[in-house]
């Protein structure tokens, strides 16, 4: 009788080590997803909006008639609010002050460069192409530049959490598995 309750007194304890472990590796995948991967899906967008915004402002430049220029206009208007919205979307999942740093210098330099597009735009509008180029290649790339380190370090950021998370997870397992083959 004794080696009955013994084995049953194992089993128990090897199905609640199981269903400890297994709660703490899910908790881990949803801290992942949670603070890793939504917030890279953000960034990657918000990378790829930035970009368009550029690409228009270019077209903008390039455009010979009123209409086109308007066109432009408009979509680095409605490019500018999404960017706005991703930019606050990605605020709340911001985990470490490394993050916060490198997302303070990305809301602290999109002034400059909304200054240094409205004069390429303004430029460009009274079809001085050339002078509206220039502040463009100079000026606002190096205000762009800012934000684009900015959005490239708060990536590497996430991935190096996504990589110290996953890596916390994989001792966890080993653990687990260790354990379950000792009690075995």
């Amino acid at each position: 009788y004794c080696g009955v309750g013994a084995s049953g007194l194992l089993l128990v304890l090897i199905g609640w080590l199981s269903f400890v472990g297994m709660n703490r590796l899910s908790d881990n995948t949803e801290f992942i997803y949670k603070t890793n991967l939504i917030p890279t899906a953000i960034l990657g967008d918000l990378r790829a909006n930035m970009l368009h915004r550029s690409n228009a402002v270019v077209w903008h430049i390039l455009a010979n008639d009123a209409a086109s220029m308007a066109a432009q206009e408009k979509r680095i208007a409605e490019l500018d609010k999404q960017i706005e919205d991703l930019t606050a979307k990605y605020e709340p999942v911001i985990v470490t002050e490394s993050e916060r740093k490198l997302f303070e210098q990305f809301k602290g330099g999109m002034p400059d460069s909304k200054a240094a597009r409205k004069k390429v735009l303004d430029l460009s509008r009274e079809f001085r192409k050339d002078a509206a180029a220039e502040i463009q290649r100079t000026e606002l790339t190096e205000k762009l530049a800012v934000l684009y380190d900015a959005v490239e370090g708060l990536i590497a950021e996430n991935q190096k959490q996504a990589e110290e998370s996953y890596a916390s997870s994989h001792s966890l397992s080993t653990s687990l598995n260790w354990t379950m083959i000792a009690l075995n």
